[in-house]
């Protein structure tokens, strides 16, 4: 069964699961961060294999220029991912608090 409100599911793990359609921007971000780092061992092979024997200058400034920009991505990818995931997390939990606390102020203890 699919639970599309959070308030109608019966488990934690159900709960945590109603909340996946929240978190794909998050993924998202992830997903682009592996995208933009997985050309990295490429270019050091180029700049090993061709510019460094040829011993060109300018090779090897332009692909460390493109290095440092793939990684200055990585790295605010992560940020905005790390960040995203947090907010979100954290707002699940809150609400998730509320509602424990709920119940707990309808229970009968007596």
């Amino acid at each position: 069964m699919d639970y599309k409100e959070p308030t109608e599911a019966p488990t934690l793990l159900k709960y945590i699961w109603s909340y996946r359609g929240k978190q794909m921007k998050g993924i998202g971000l992830t997903l682009l961060r592996a995208i933009v780092i997985a050309p990295l061992p490429f270019l050091f092979r180029i700049v090993i294999d061709e510019h460094v024997k040829s011993a060109s200058l300018m090779g090897i400034l332009s692909i460390s220029l493109l290095f440092s920009g793939l990684l200055i991505l990585h790295y605010c990818f992560a940020i905005y991912a790390a960040r995203y995931f947090a907010i979100s997390v954290g707002r699940m939990m809150v609400e998730l608090r509320g509602r424990i606390f709920h119940k707990l102020q309808v229970l009968s203890f007596g």
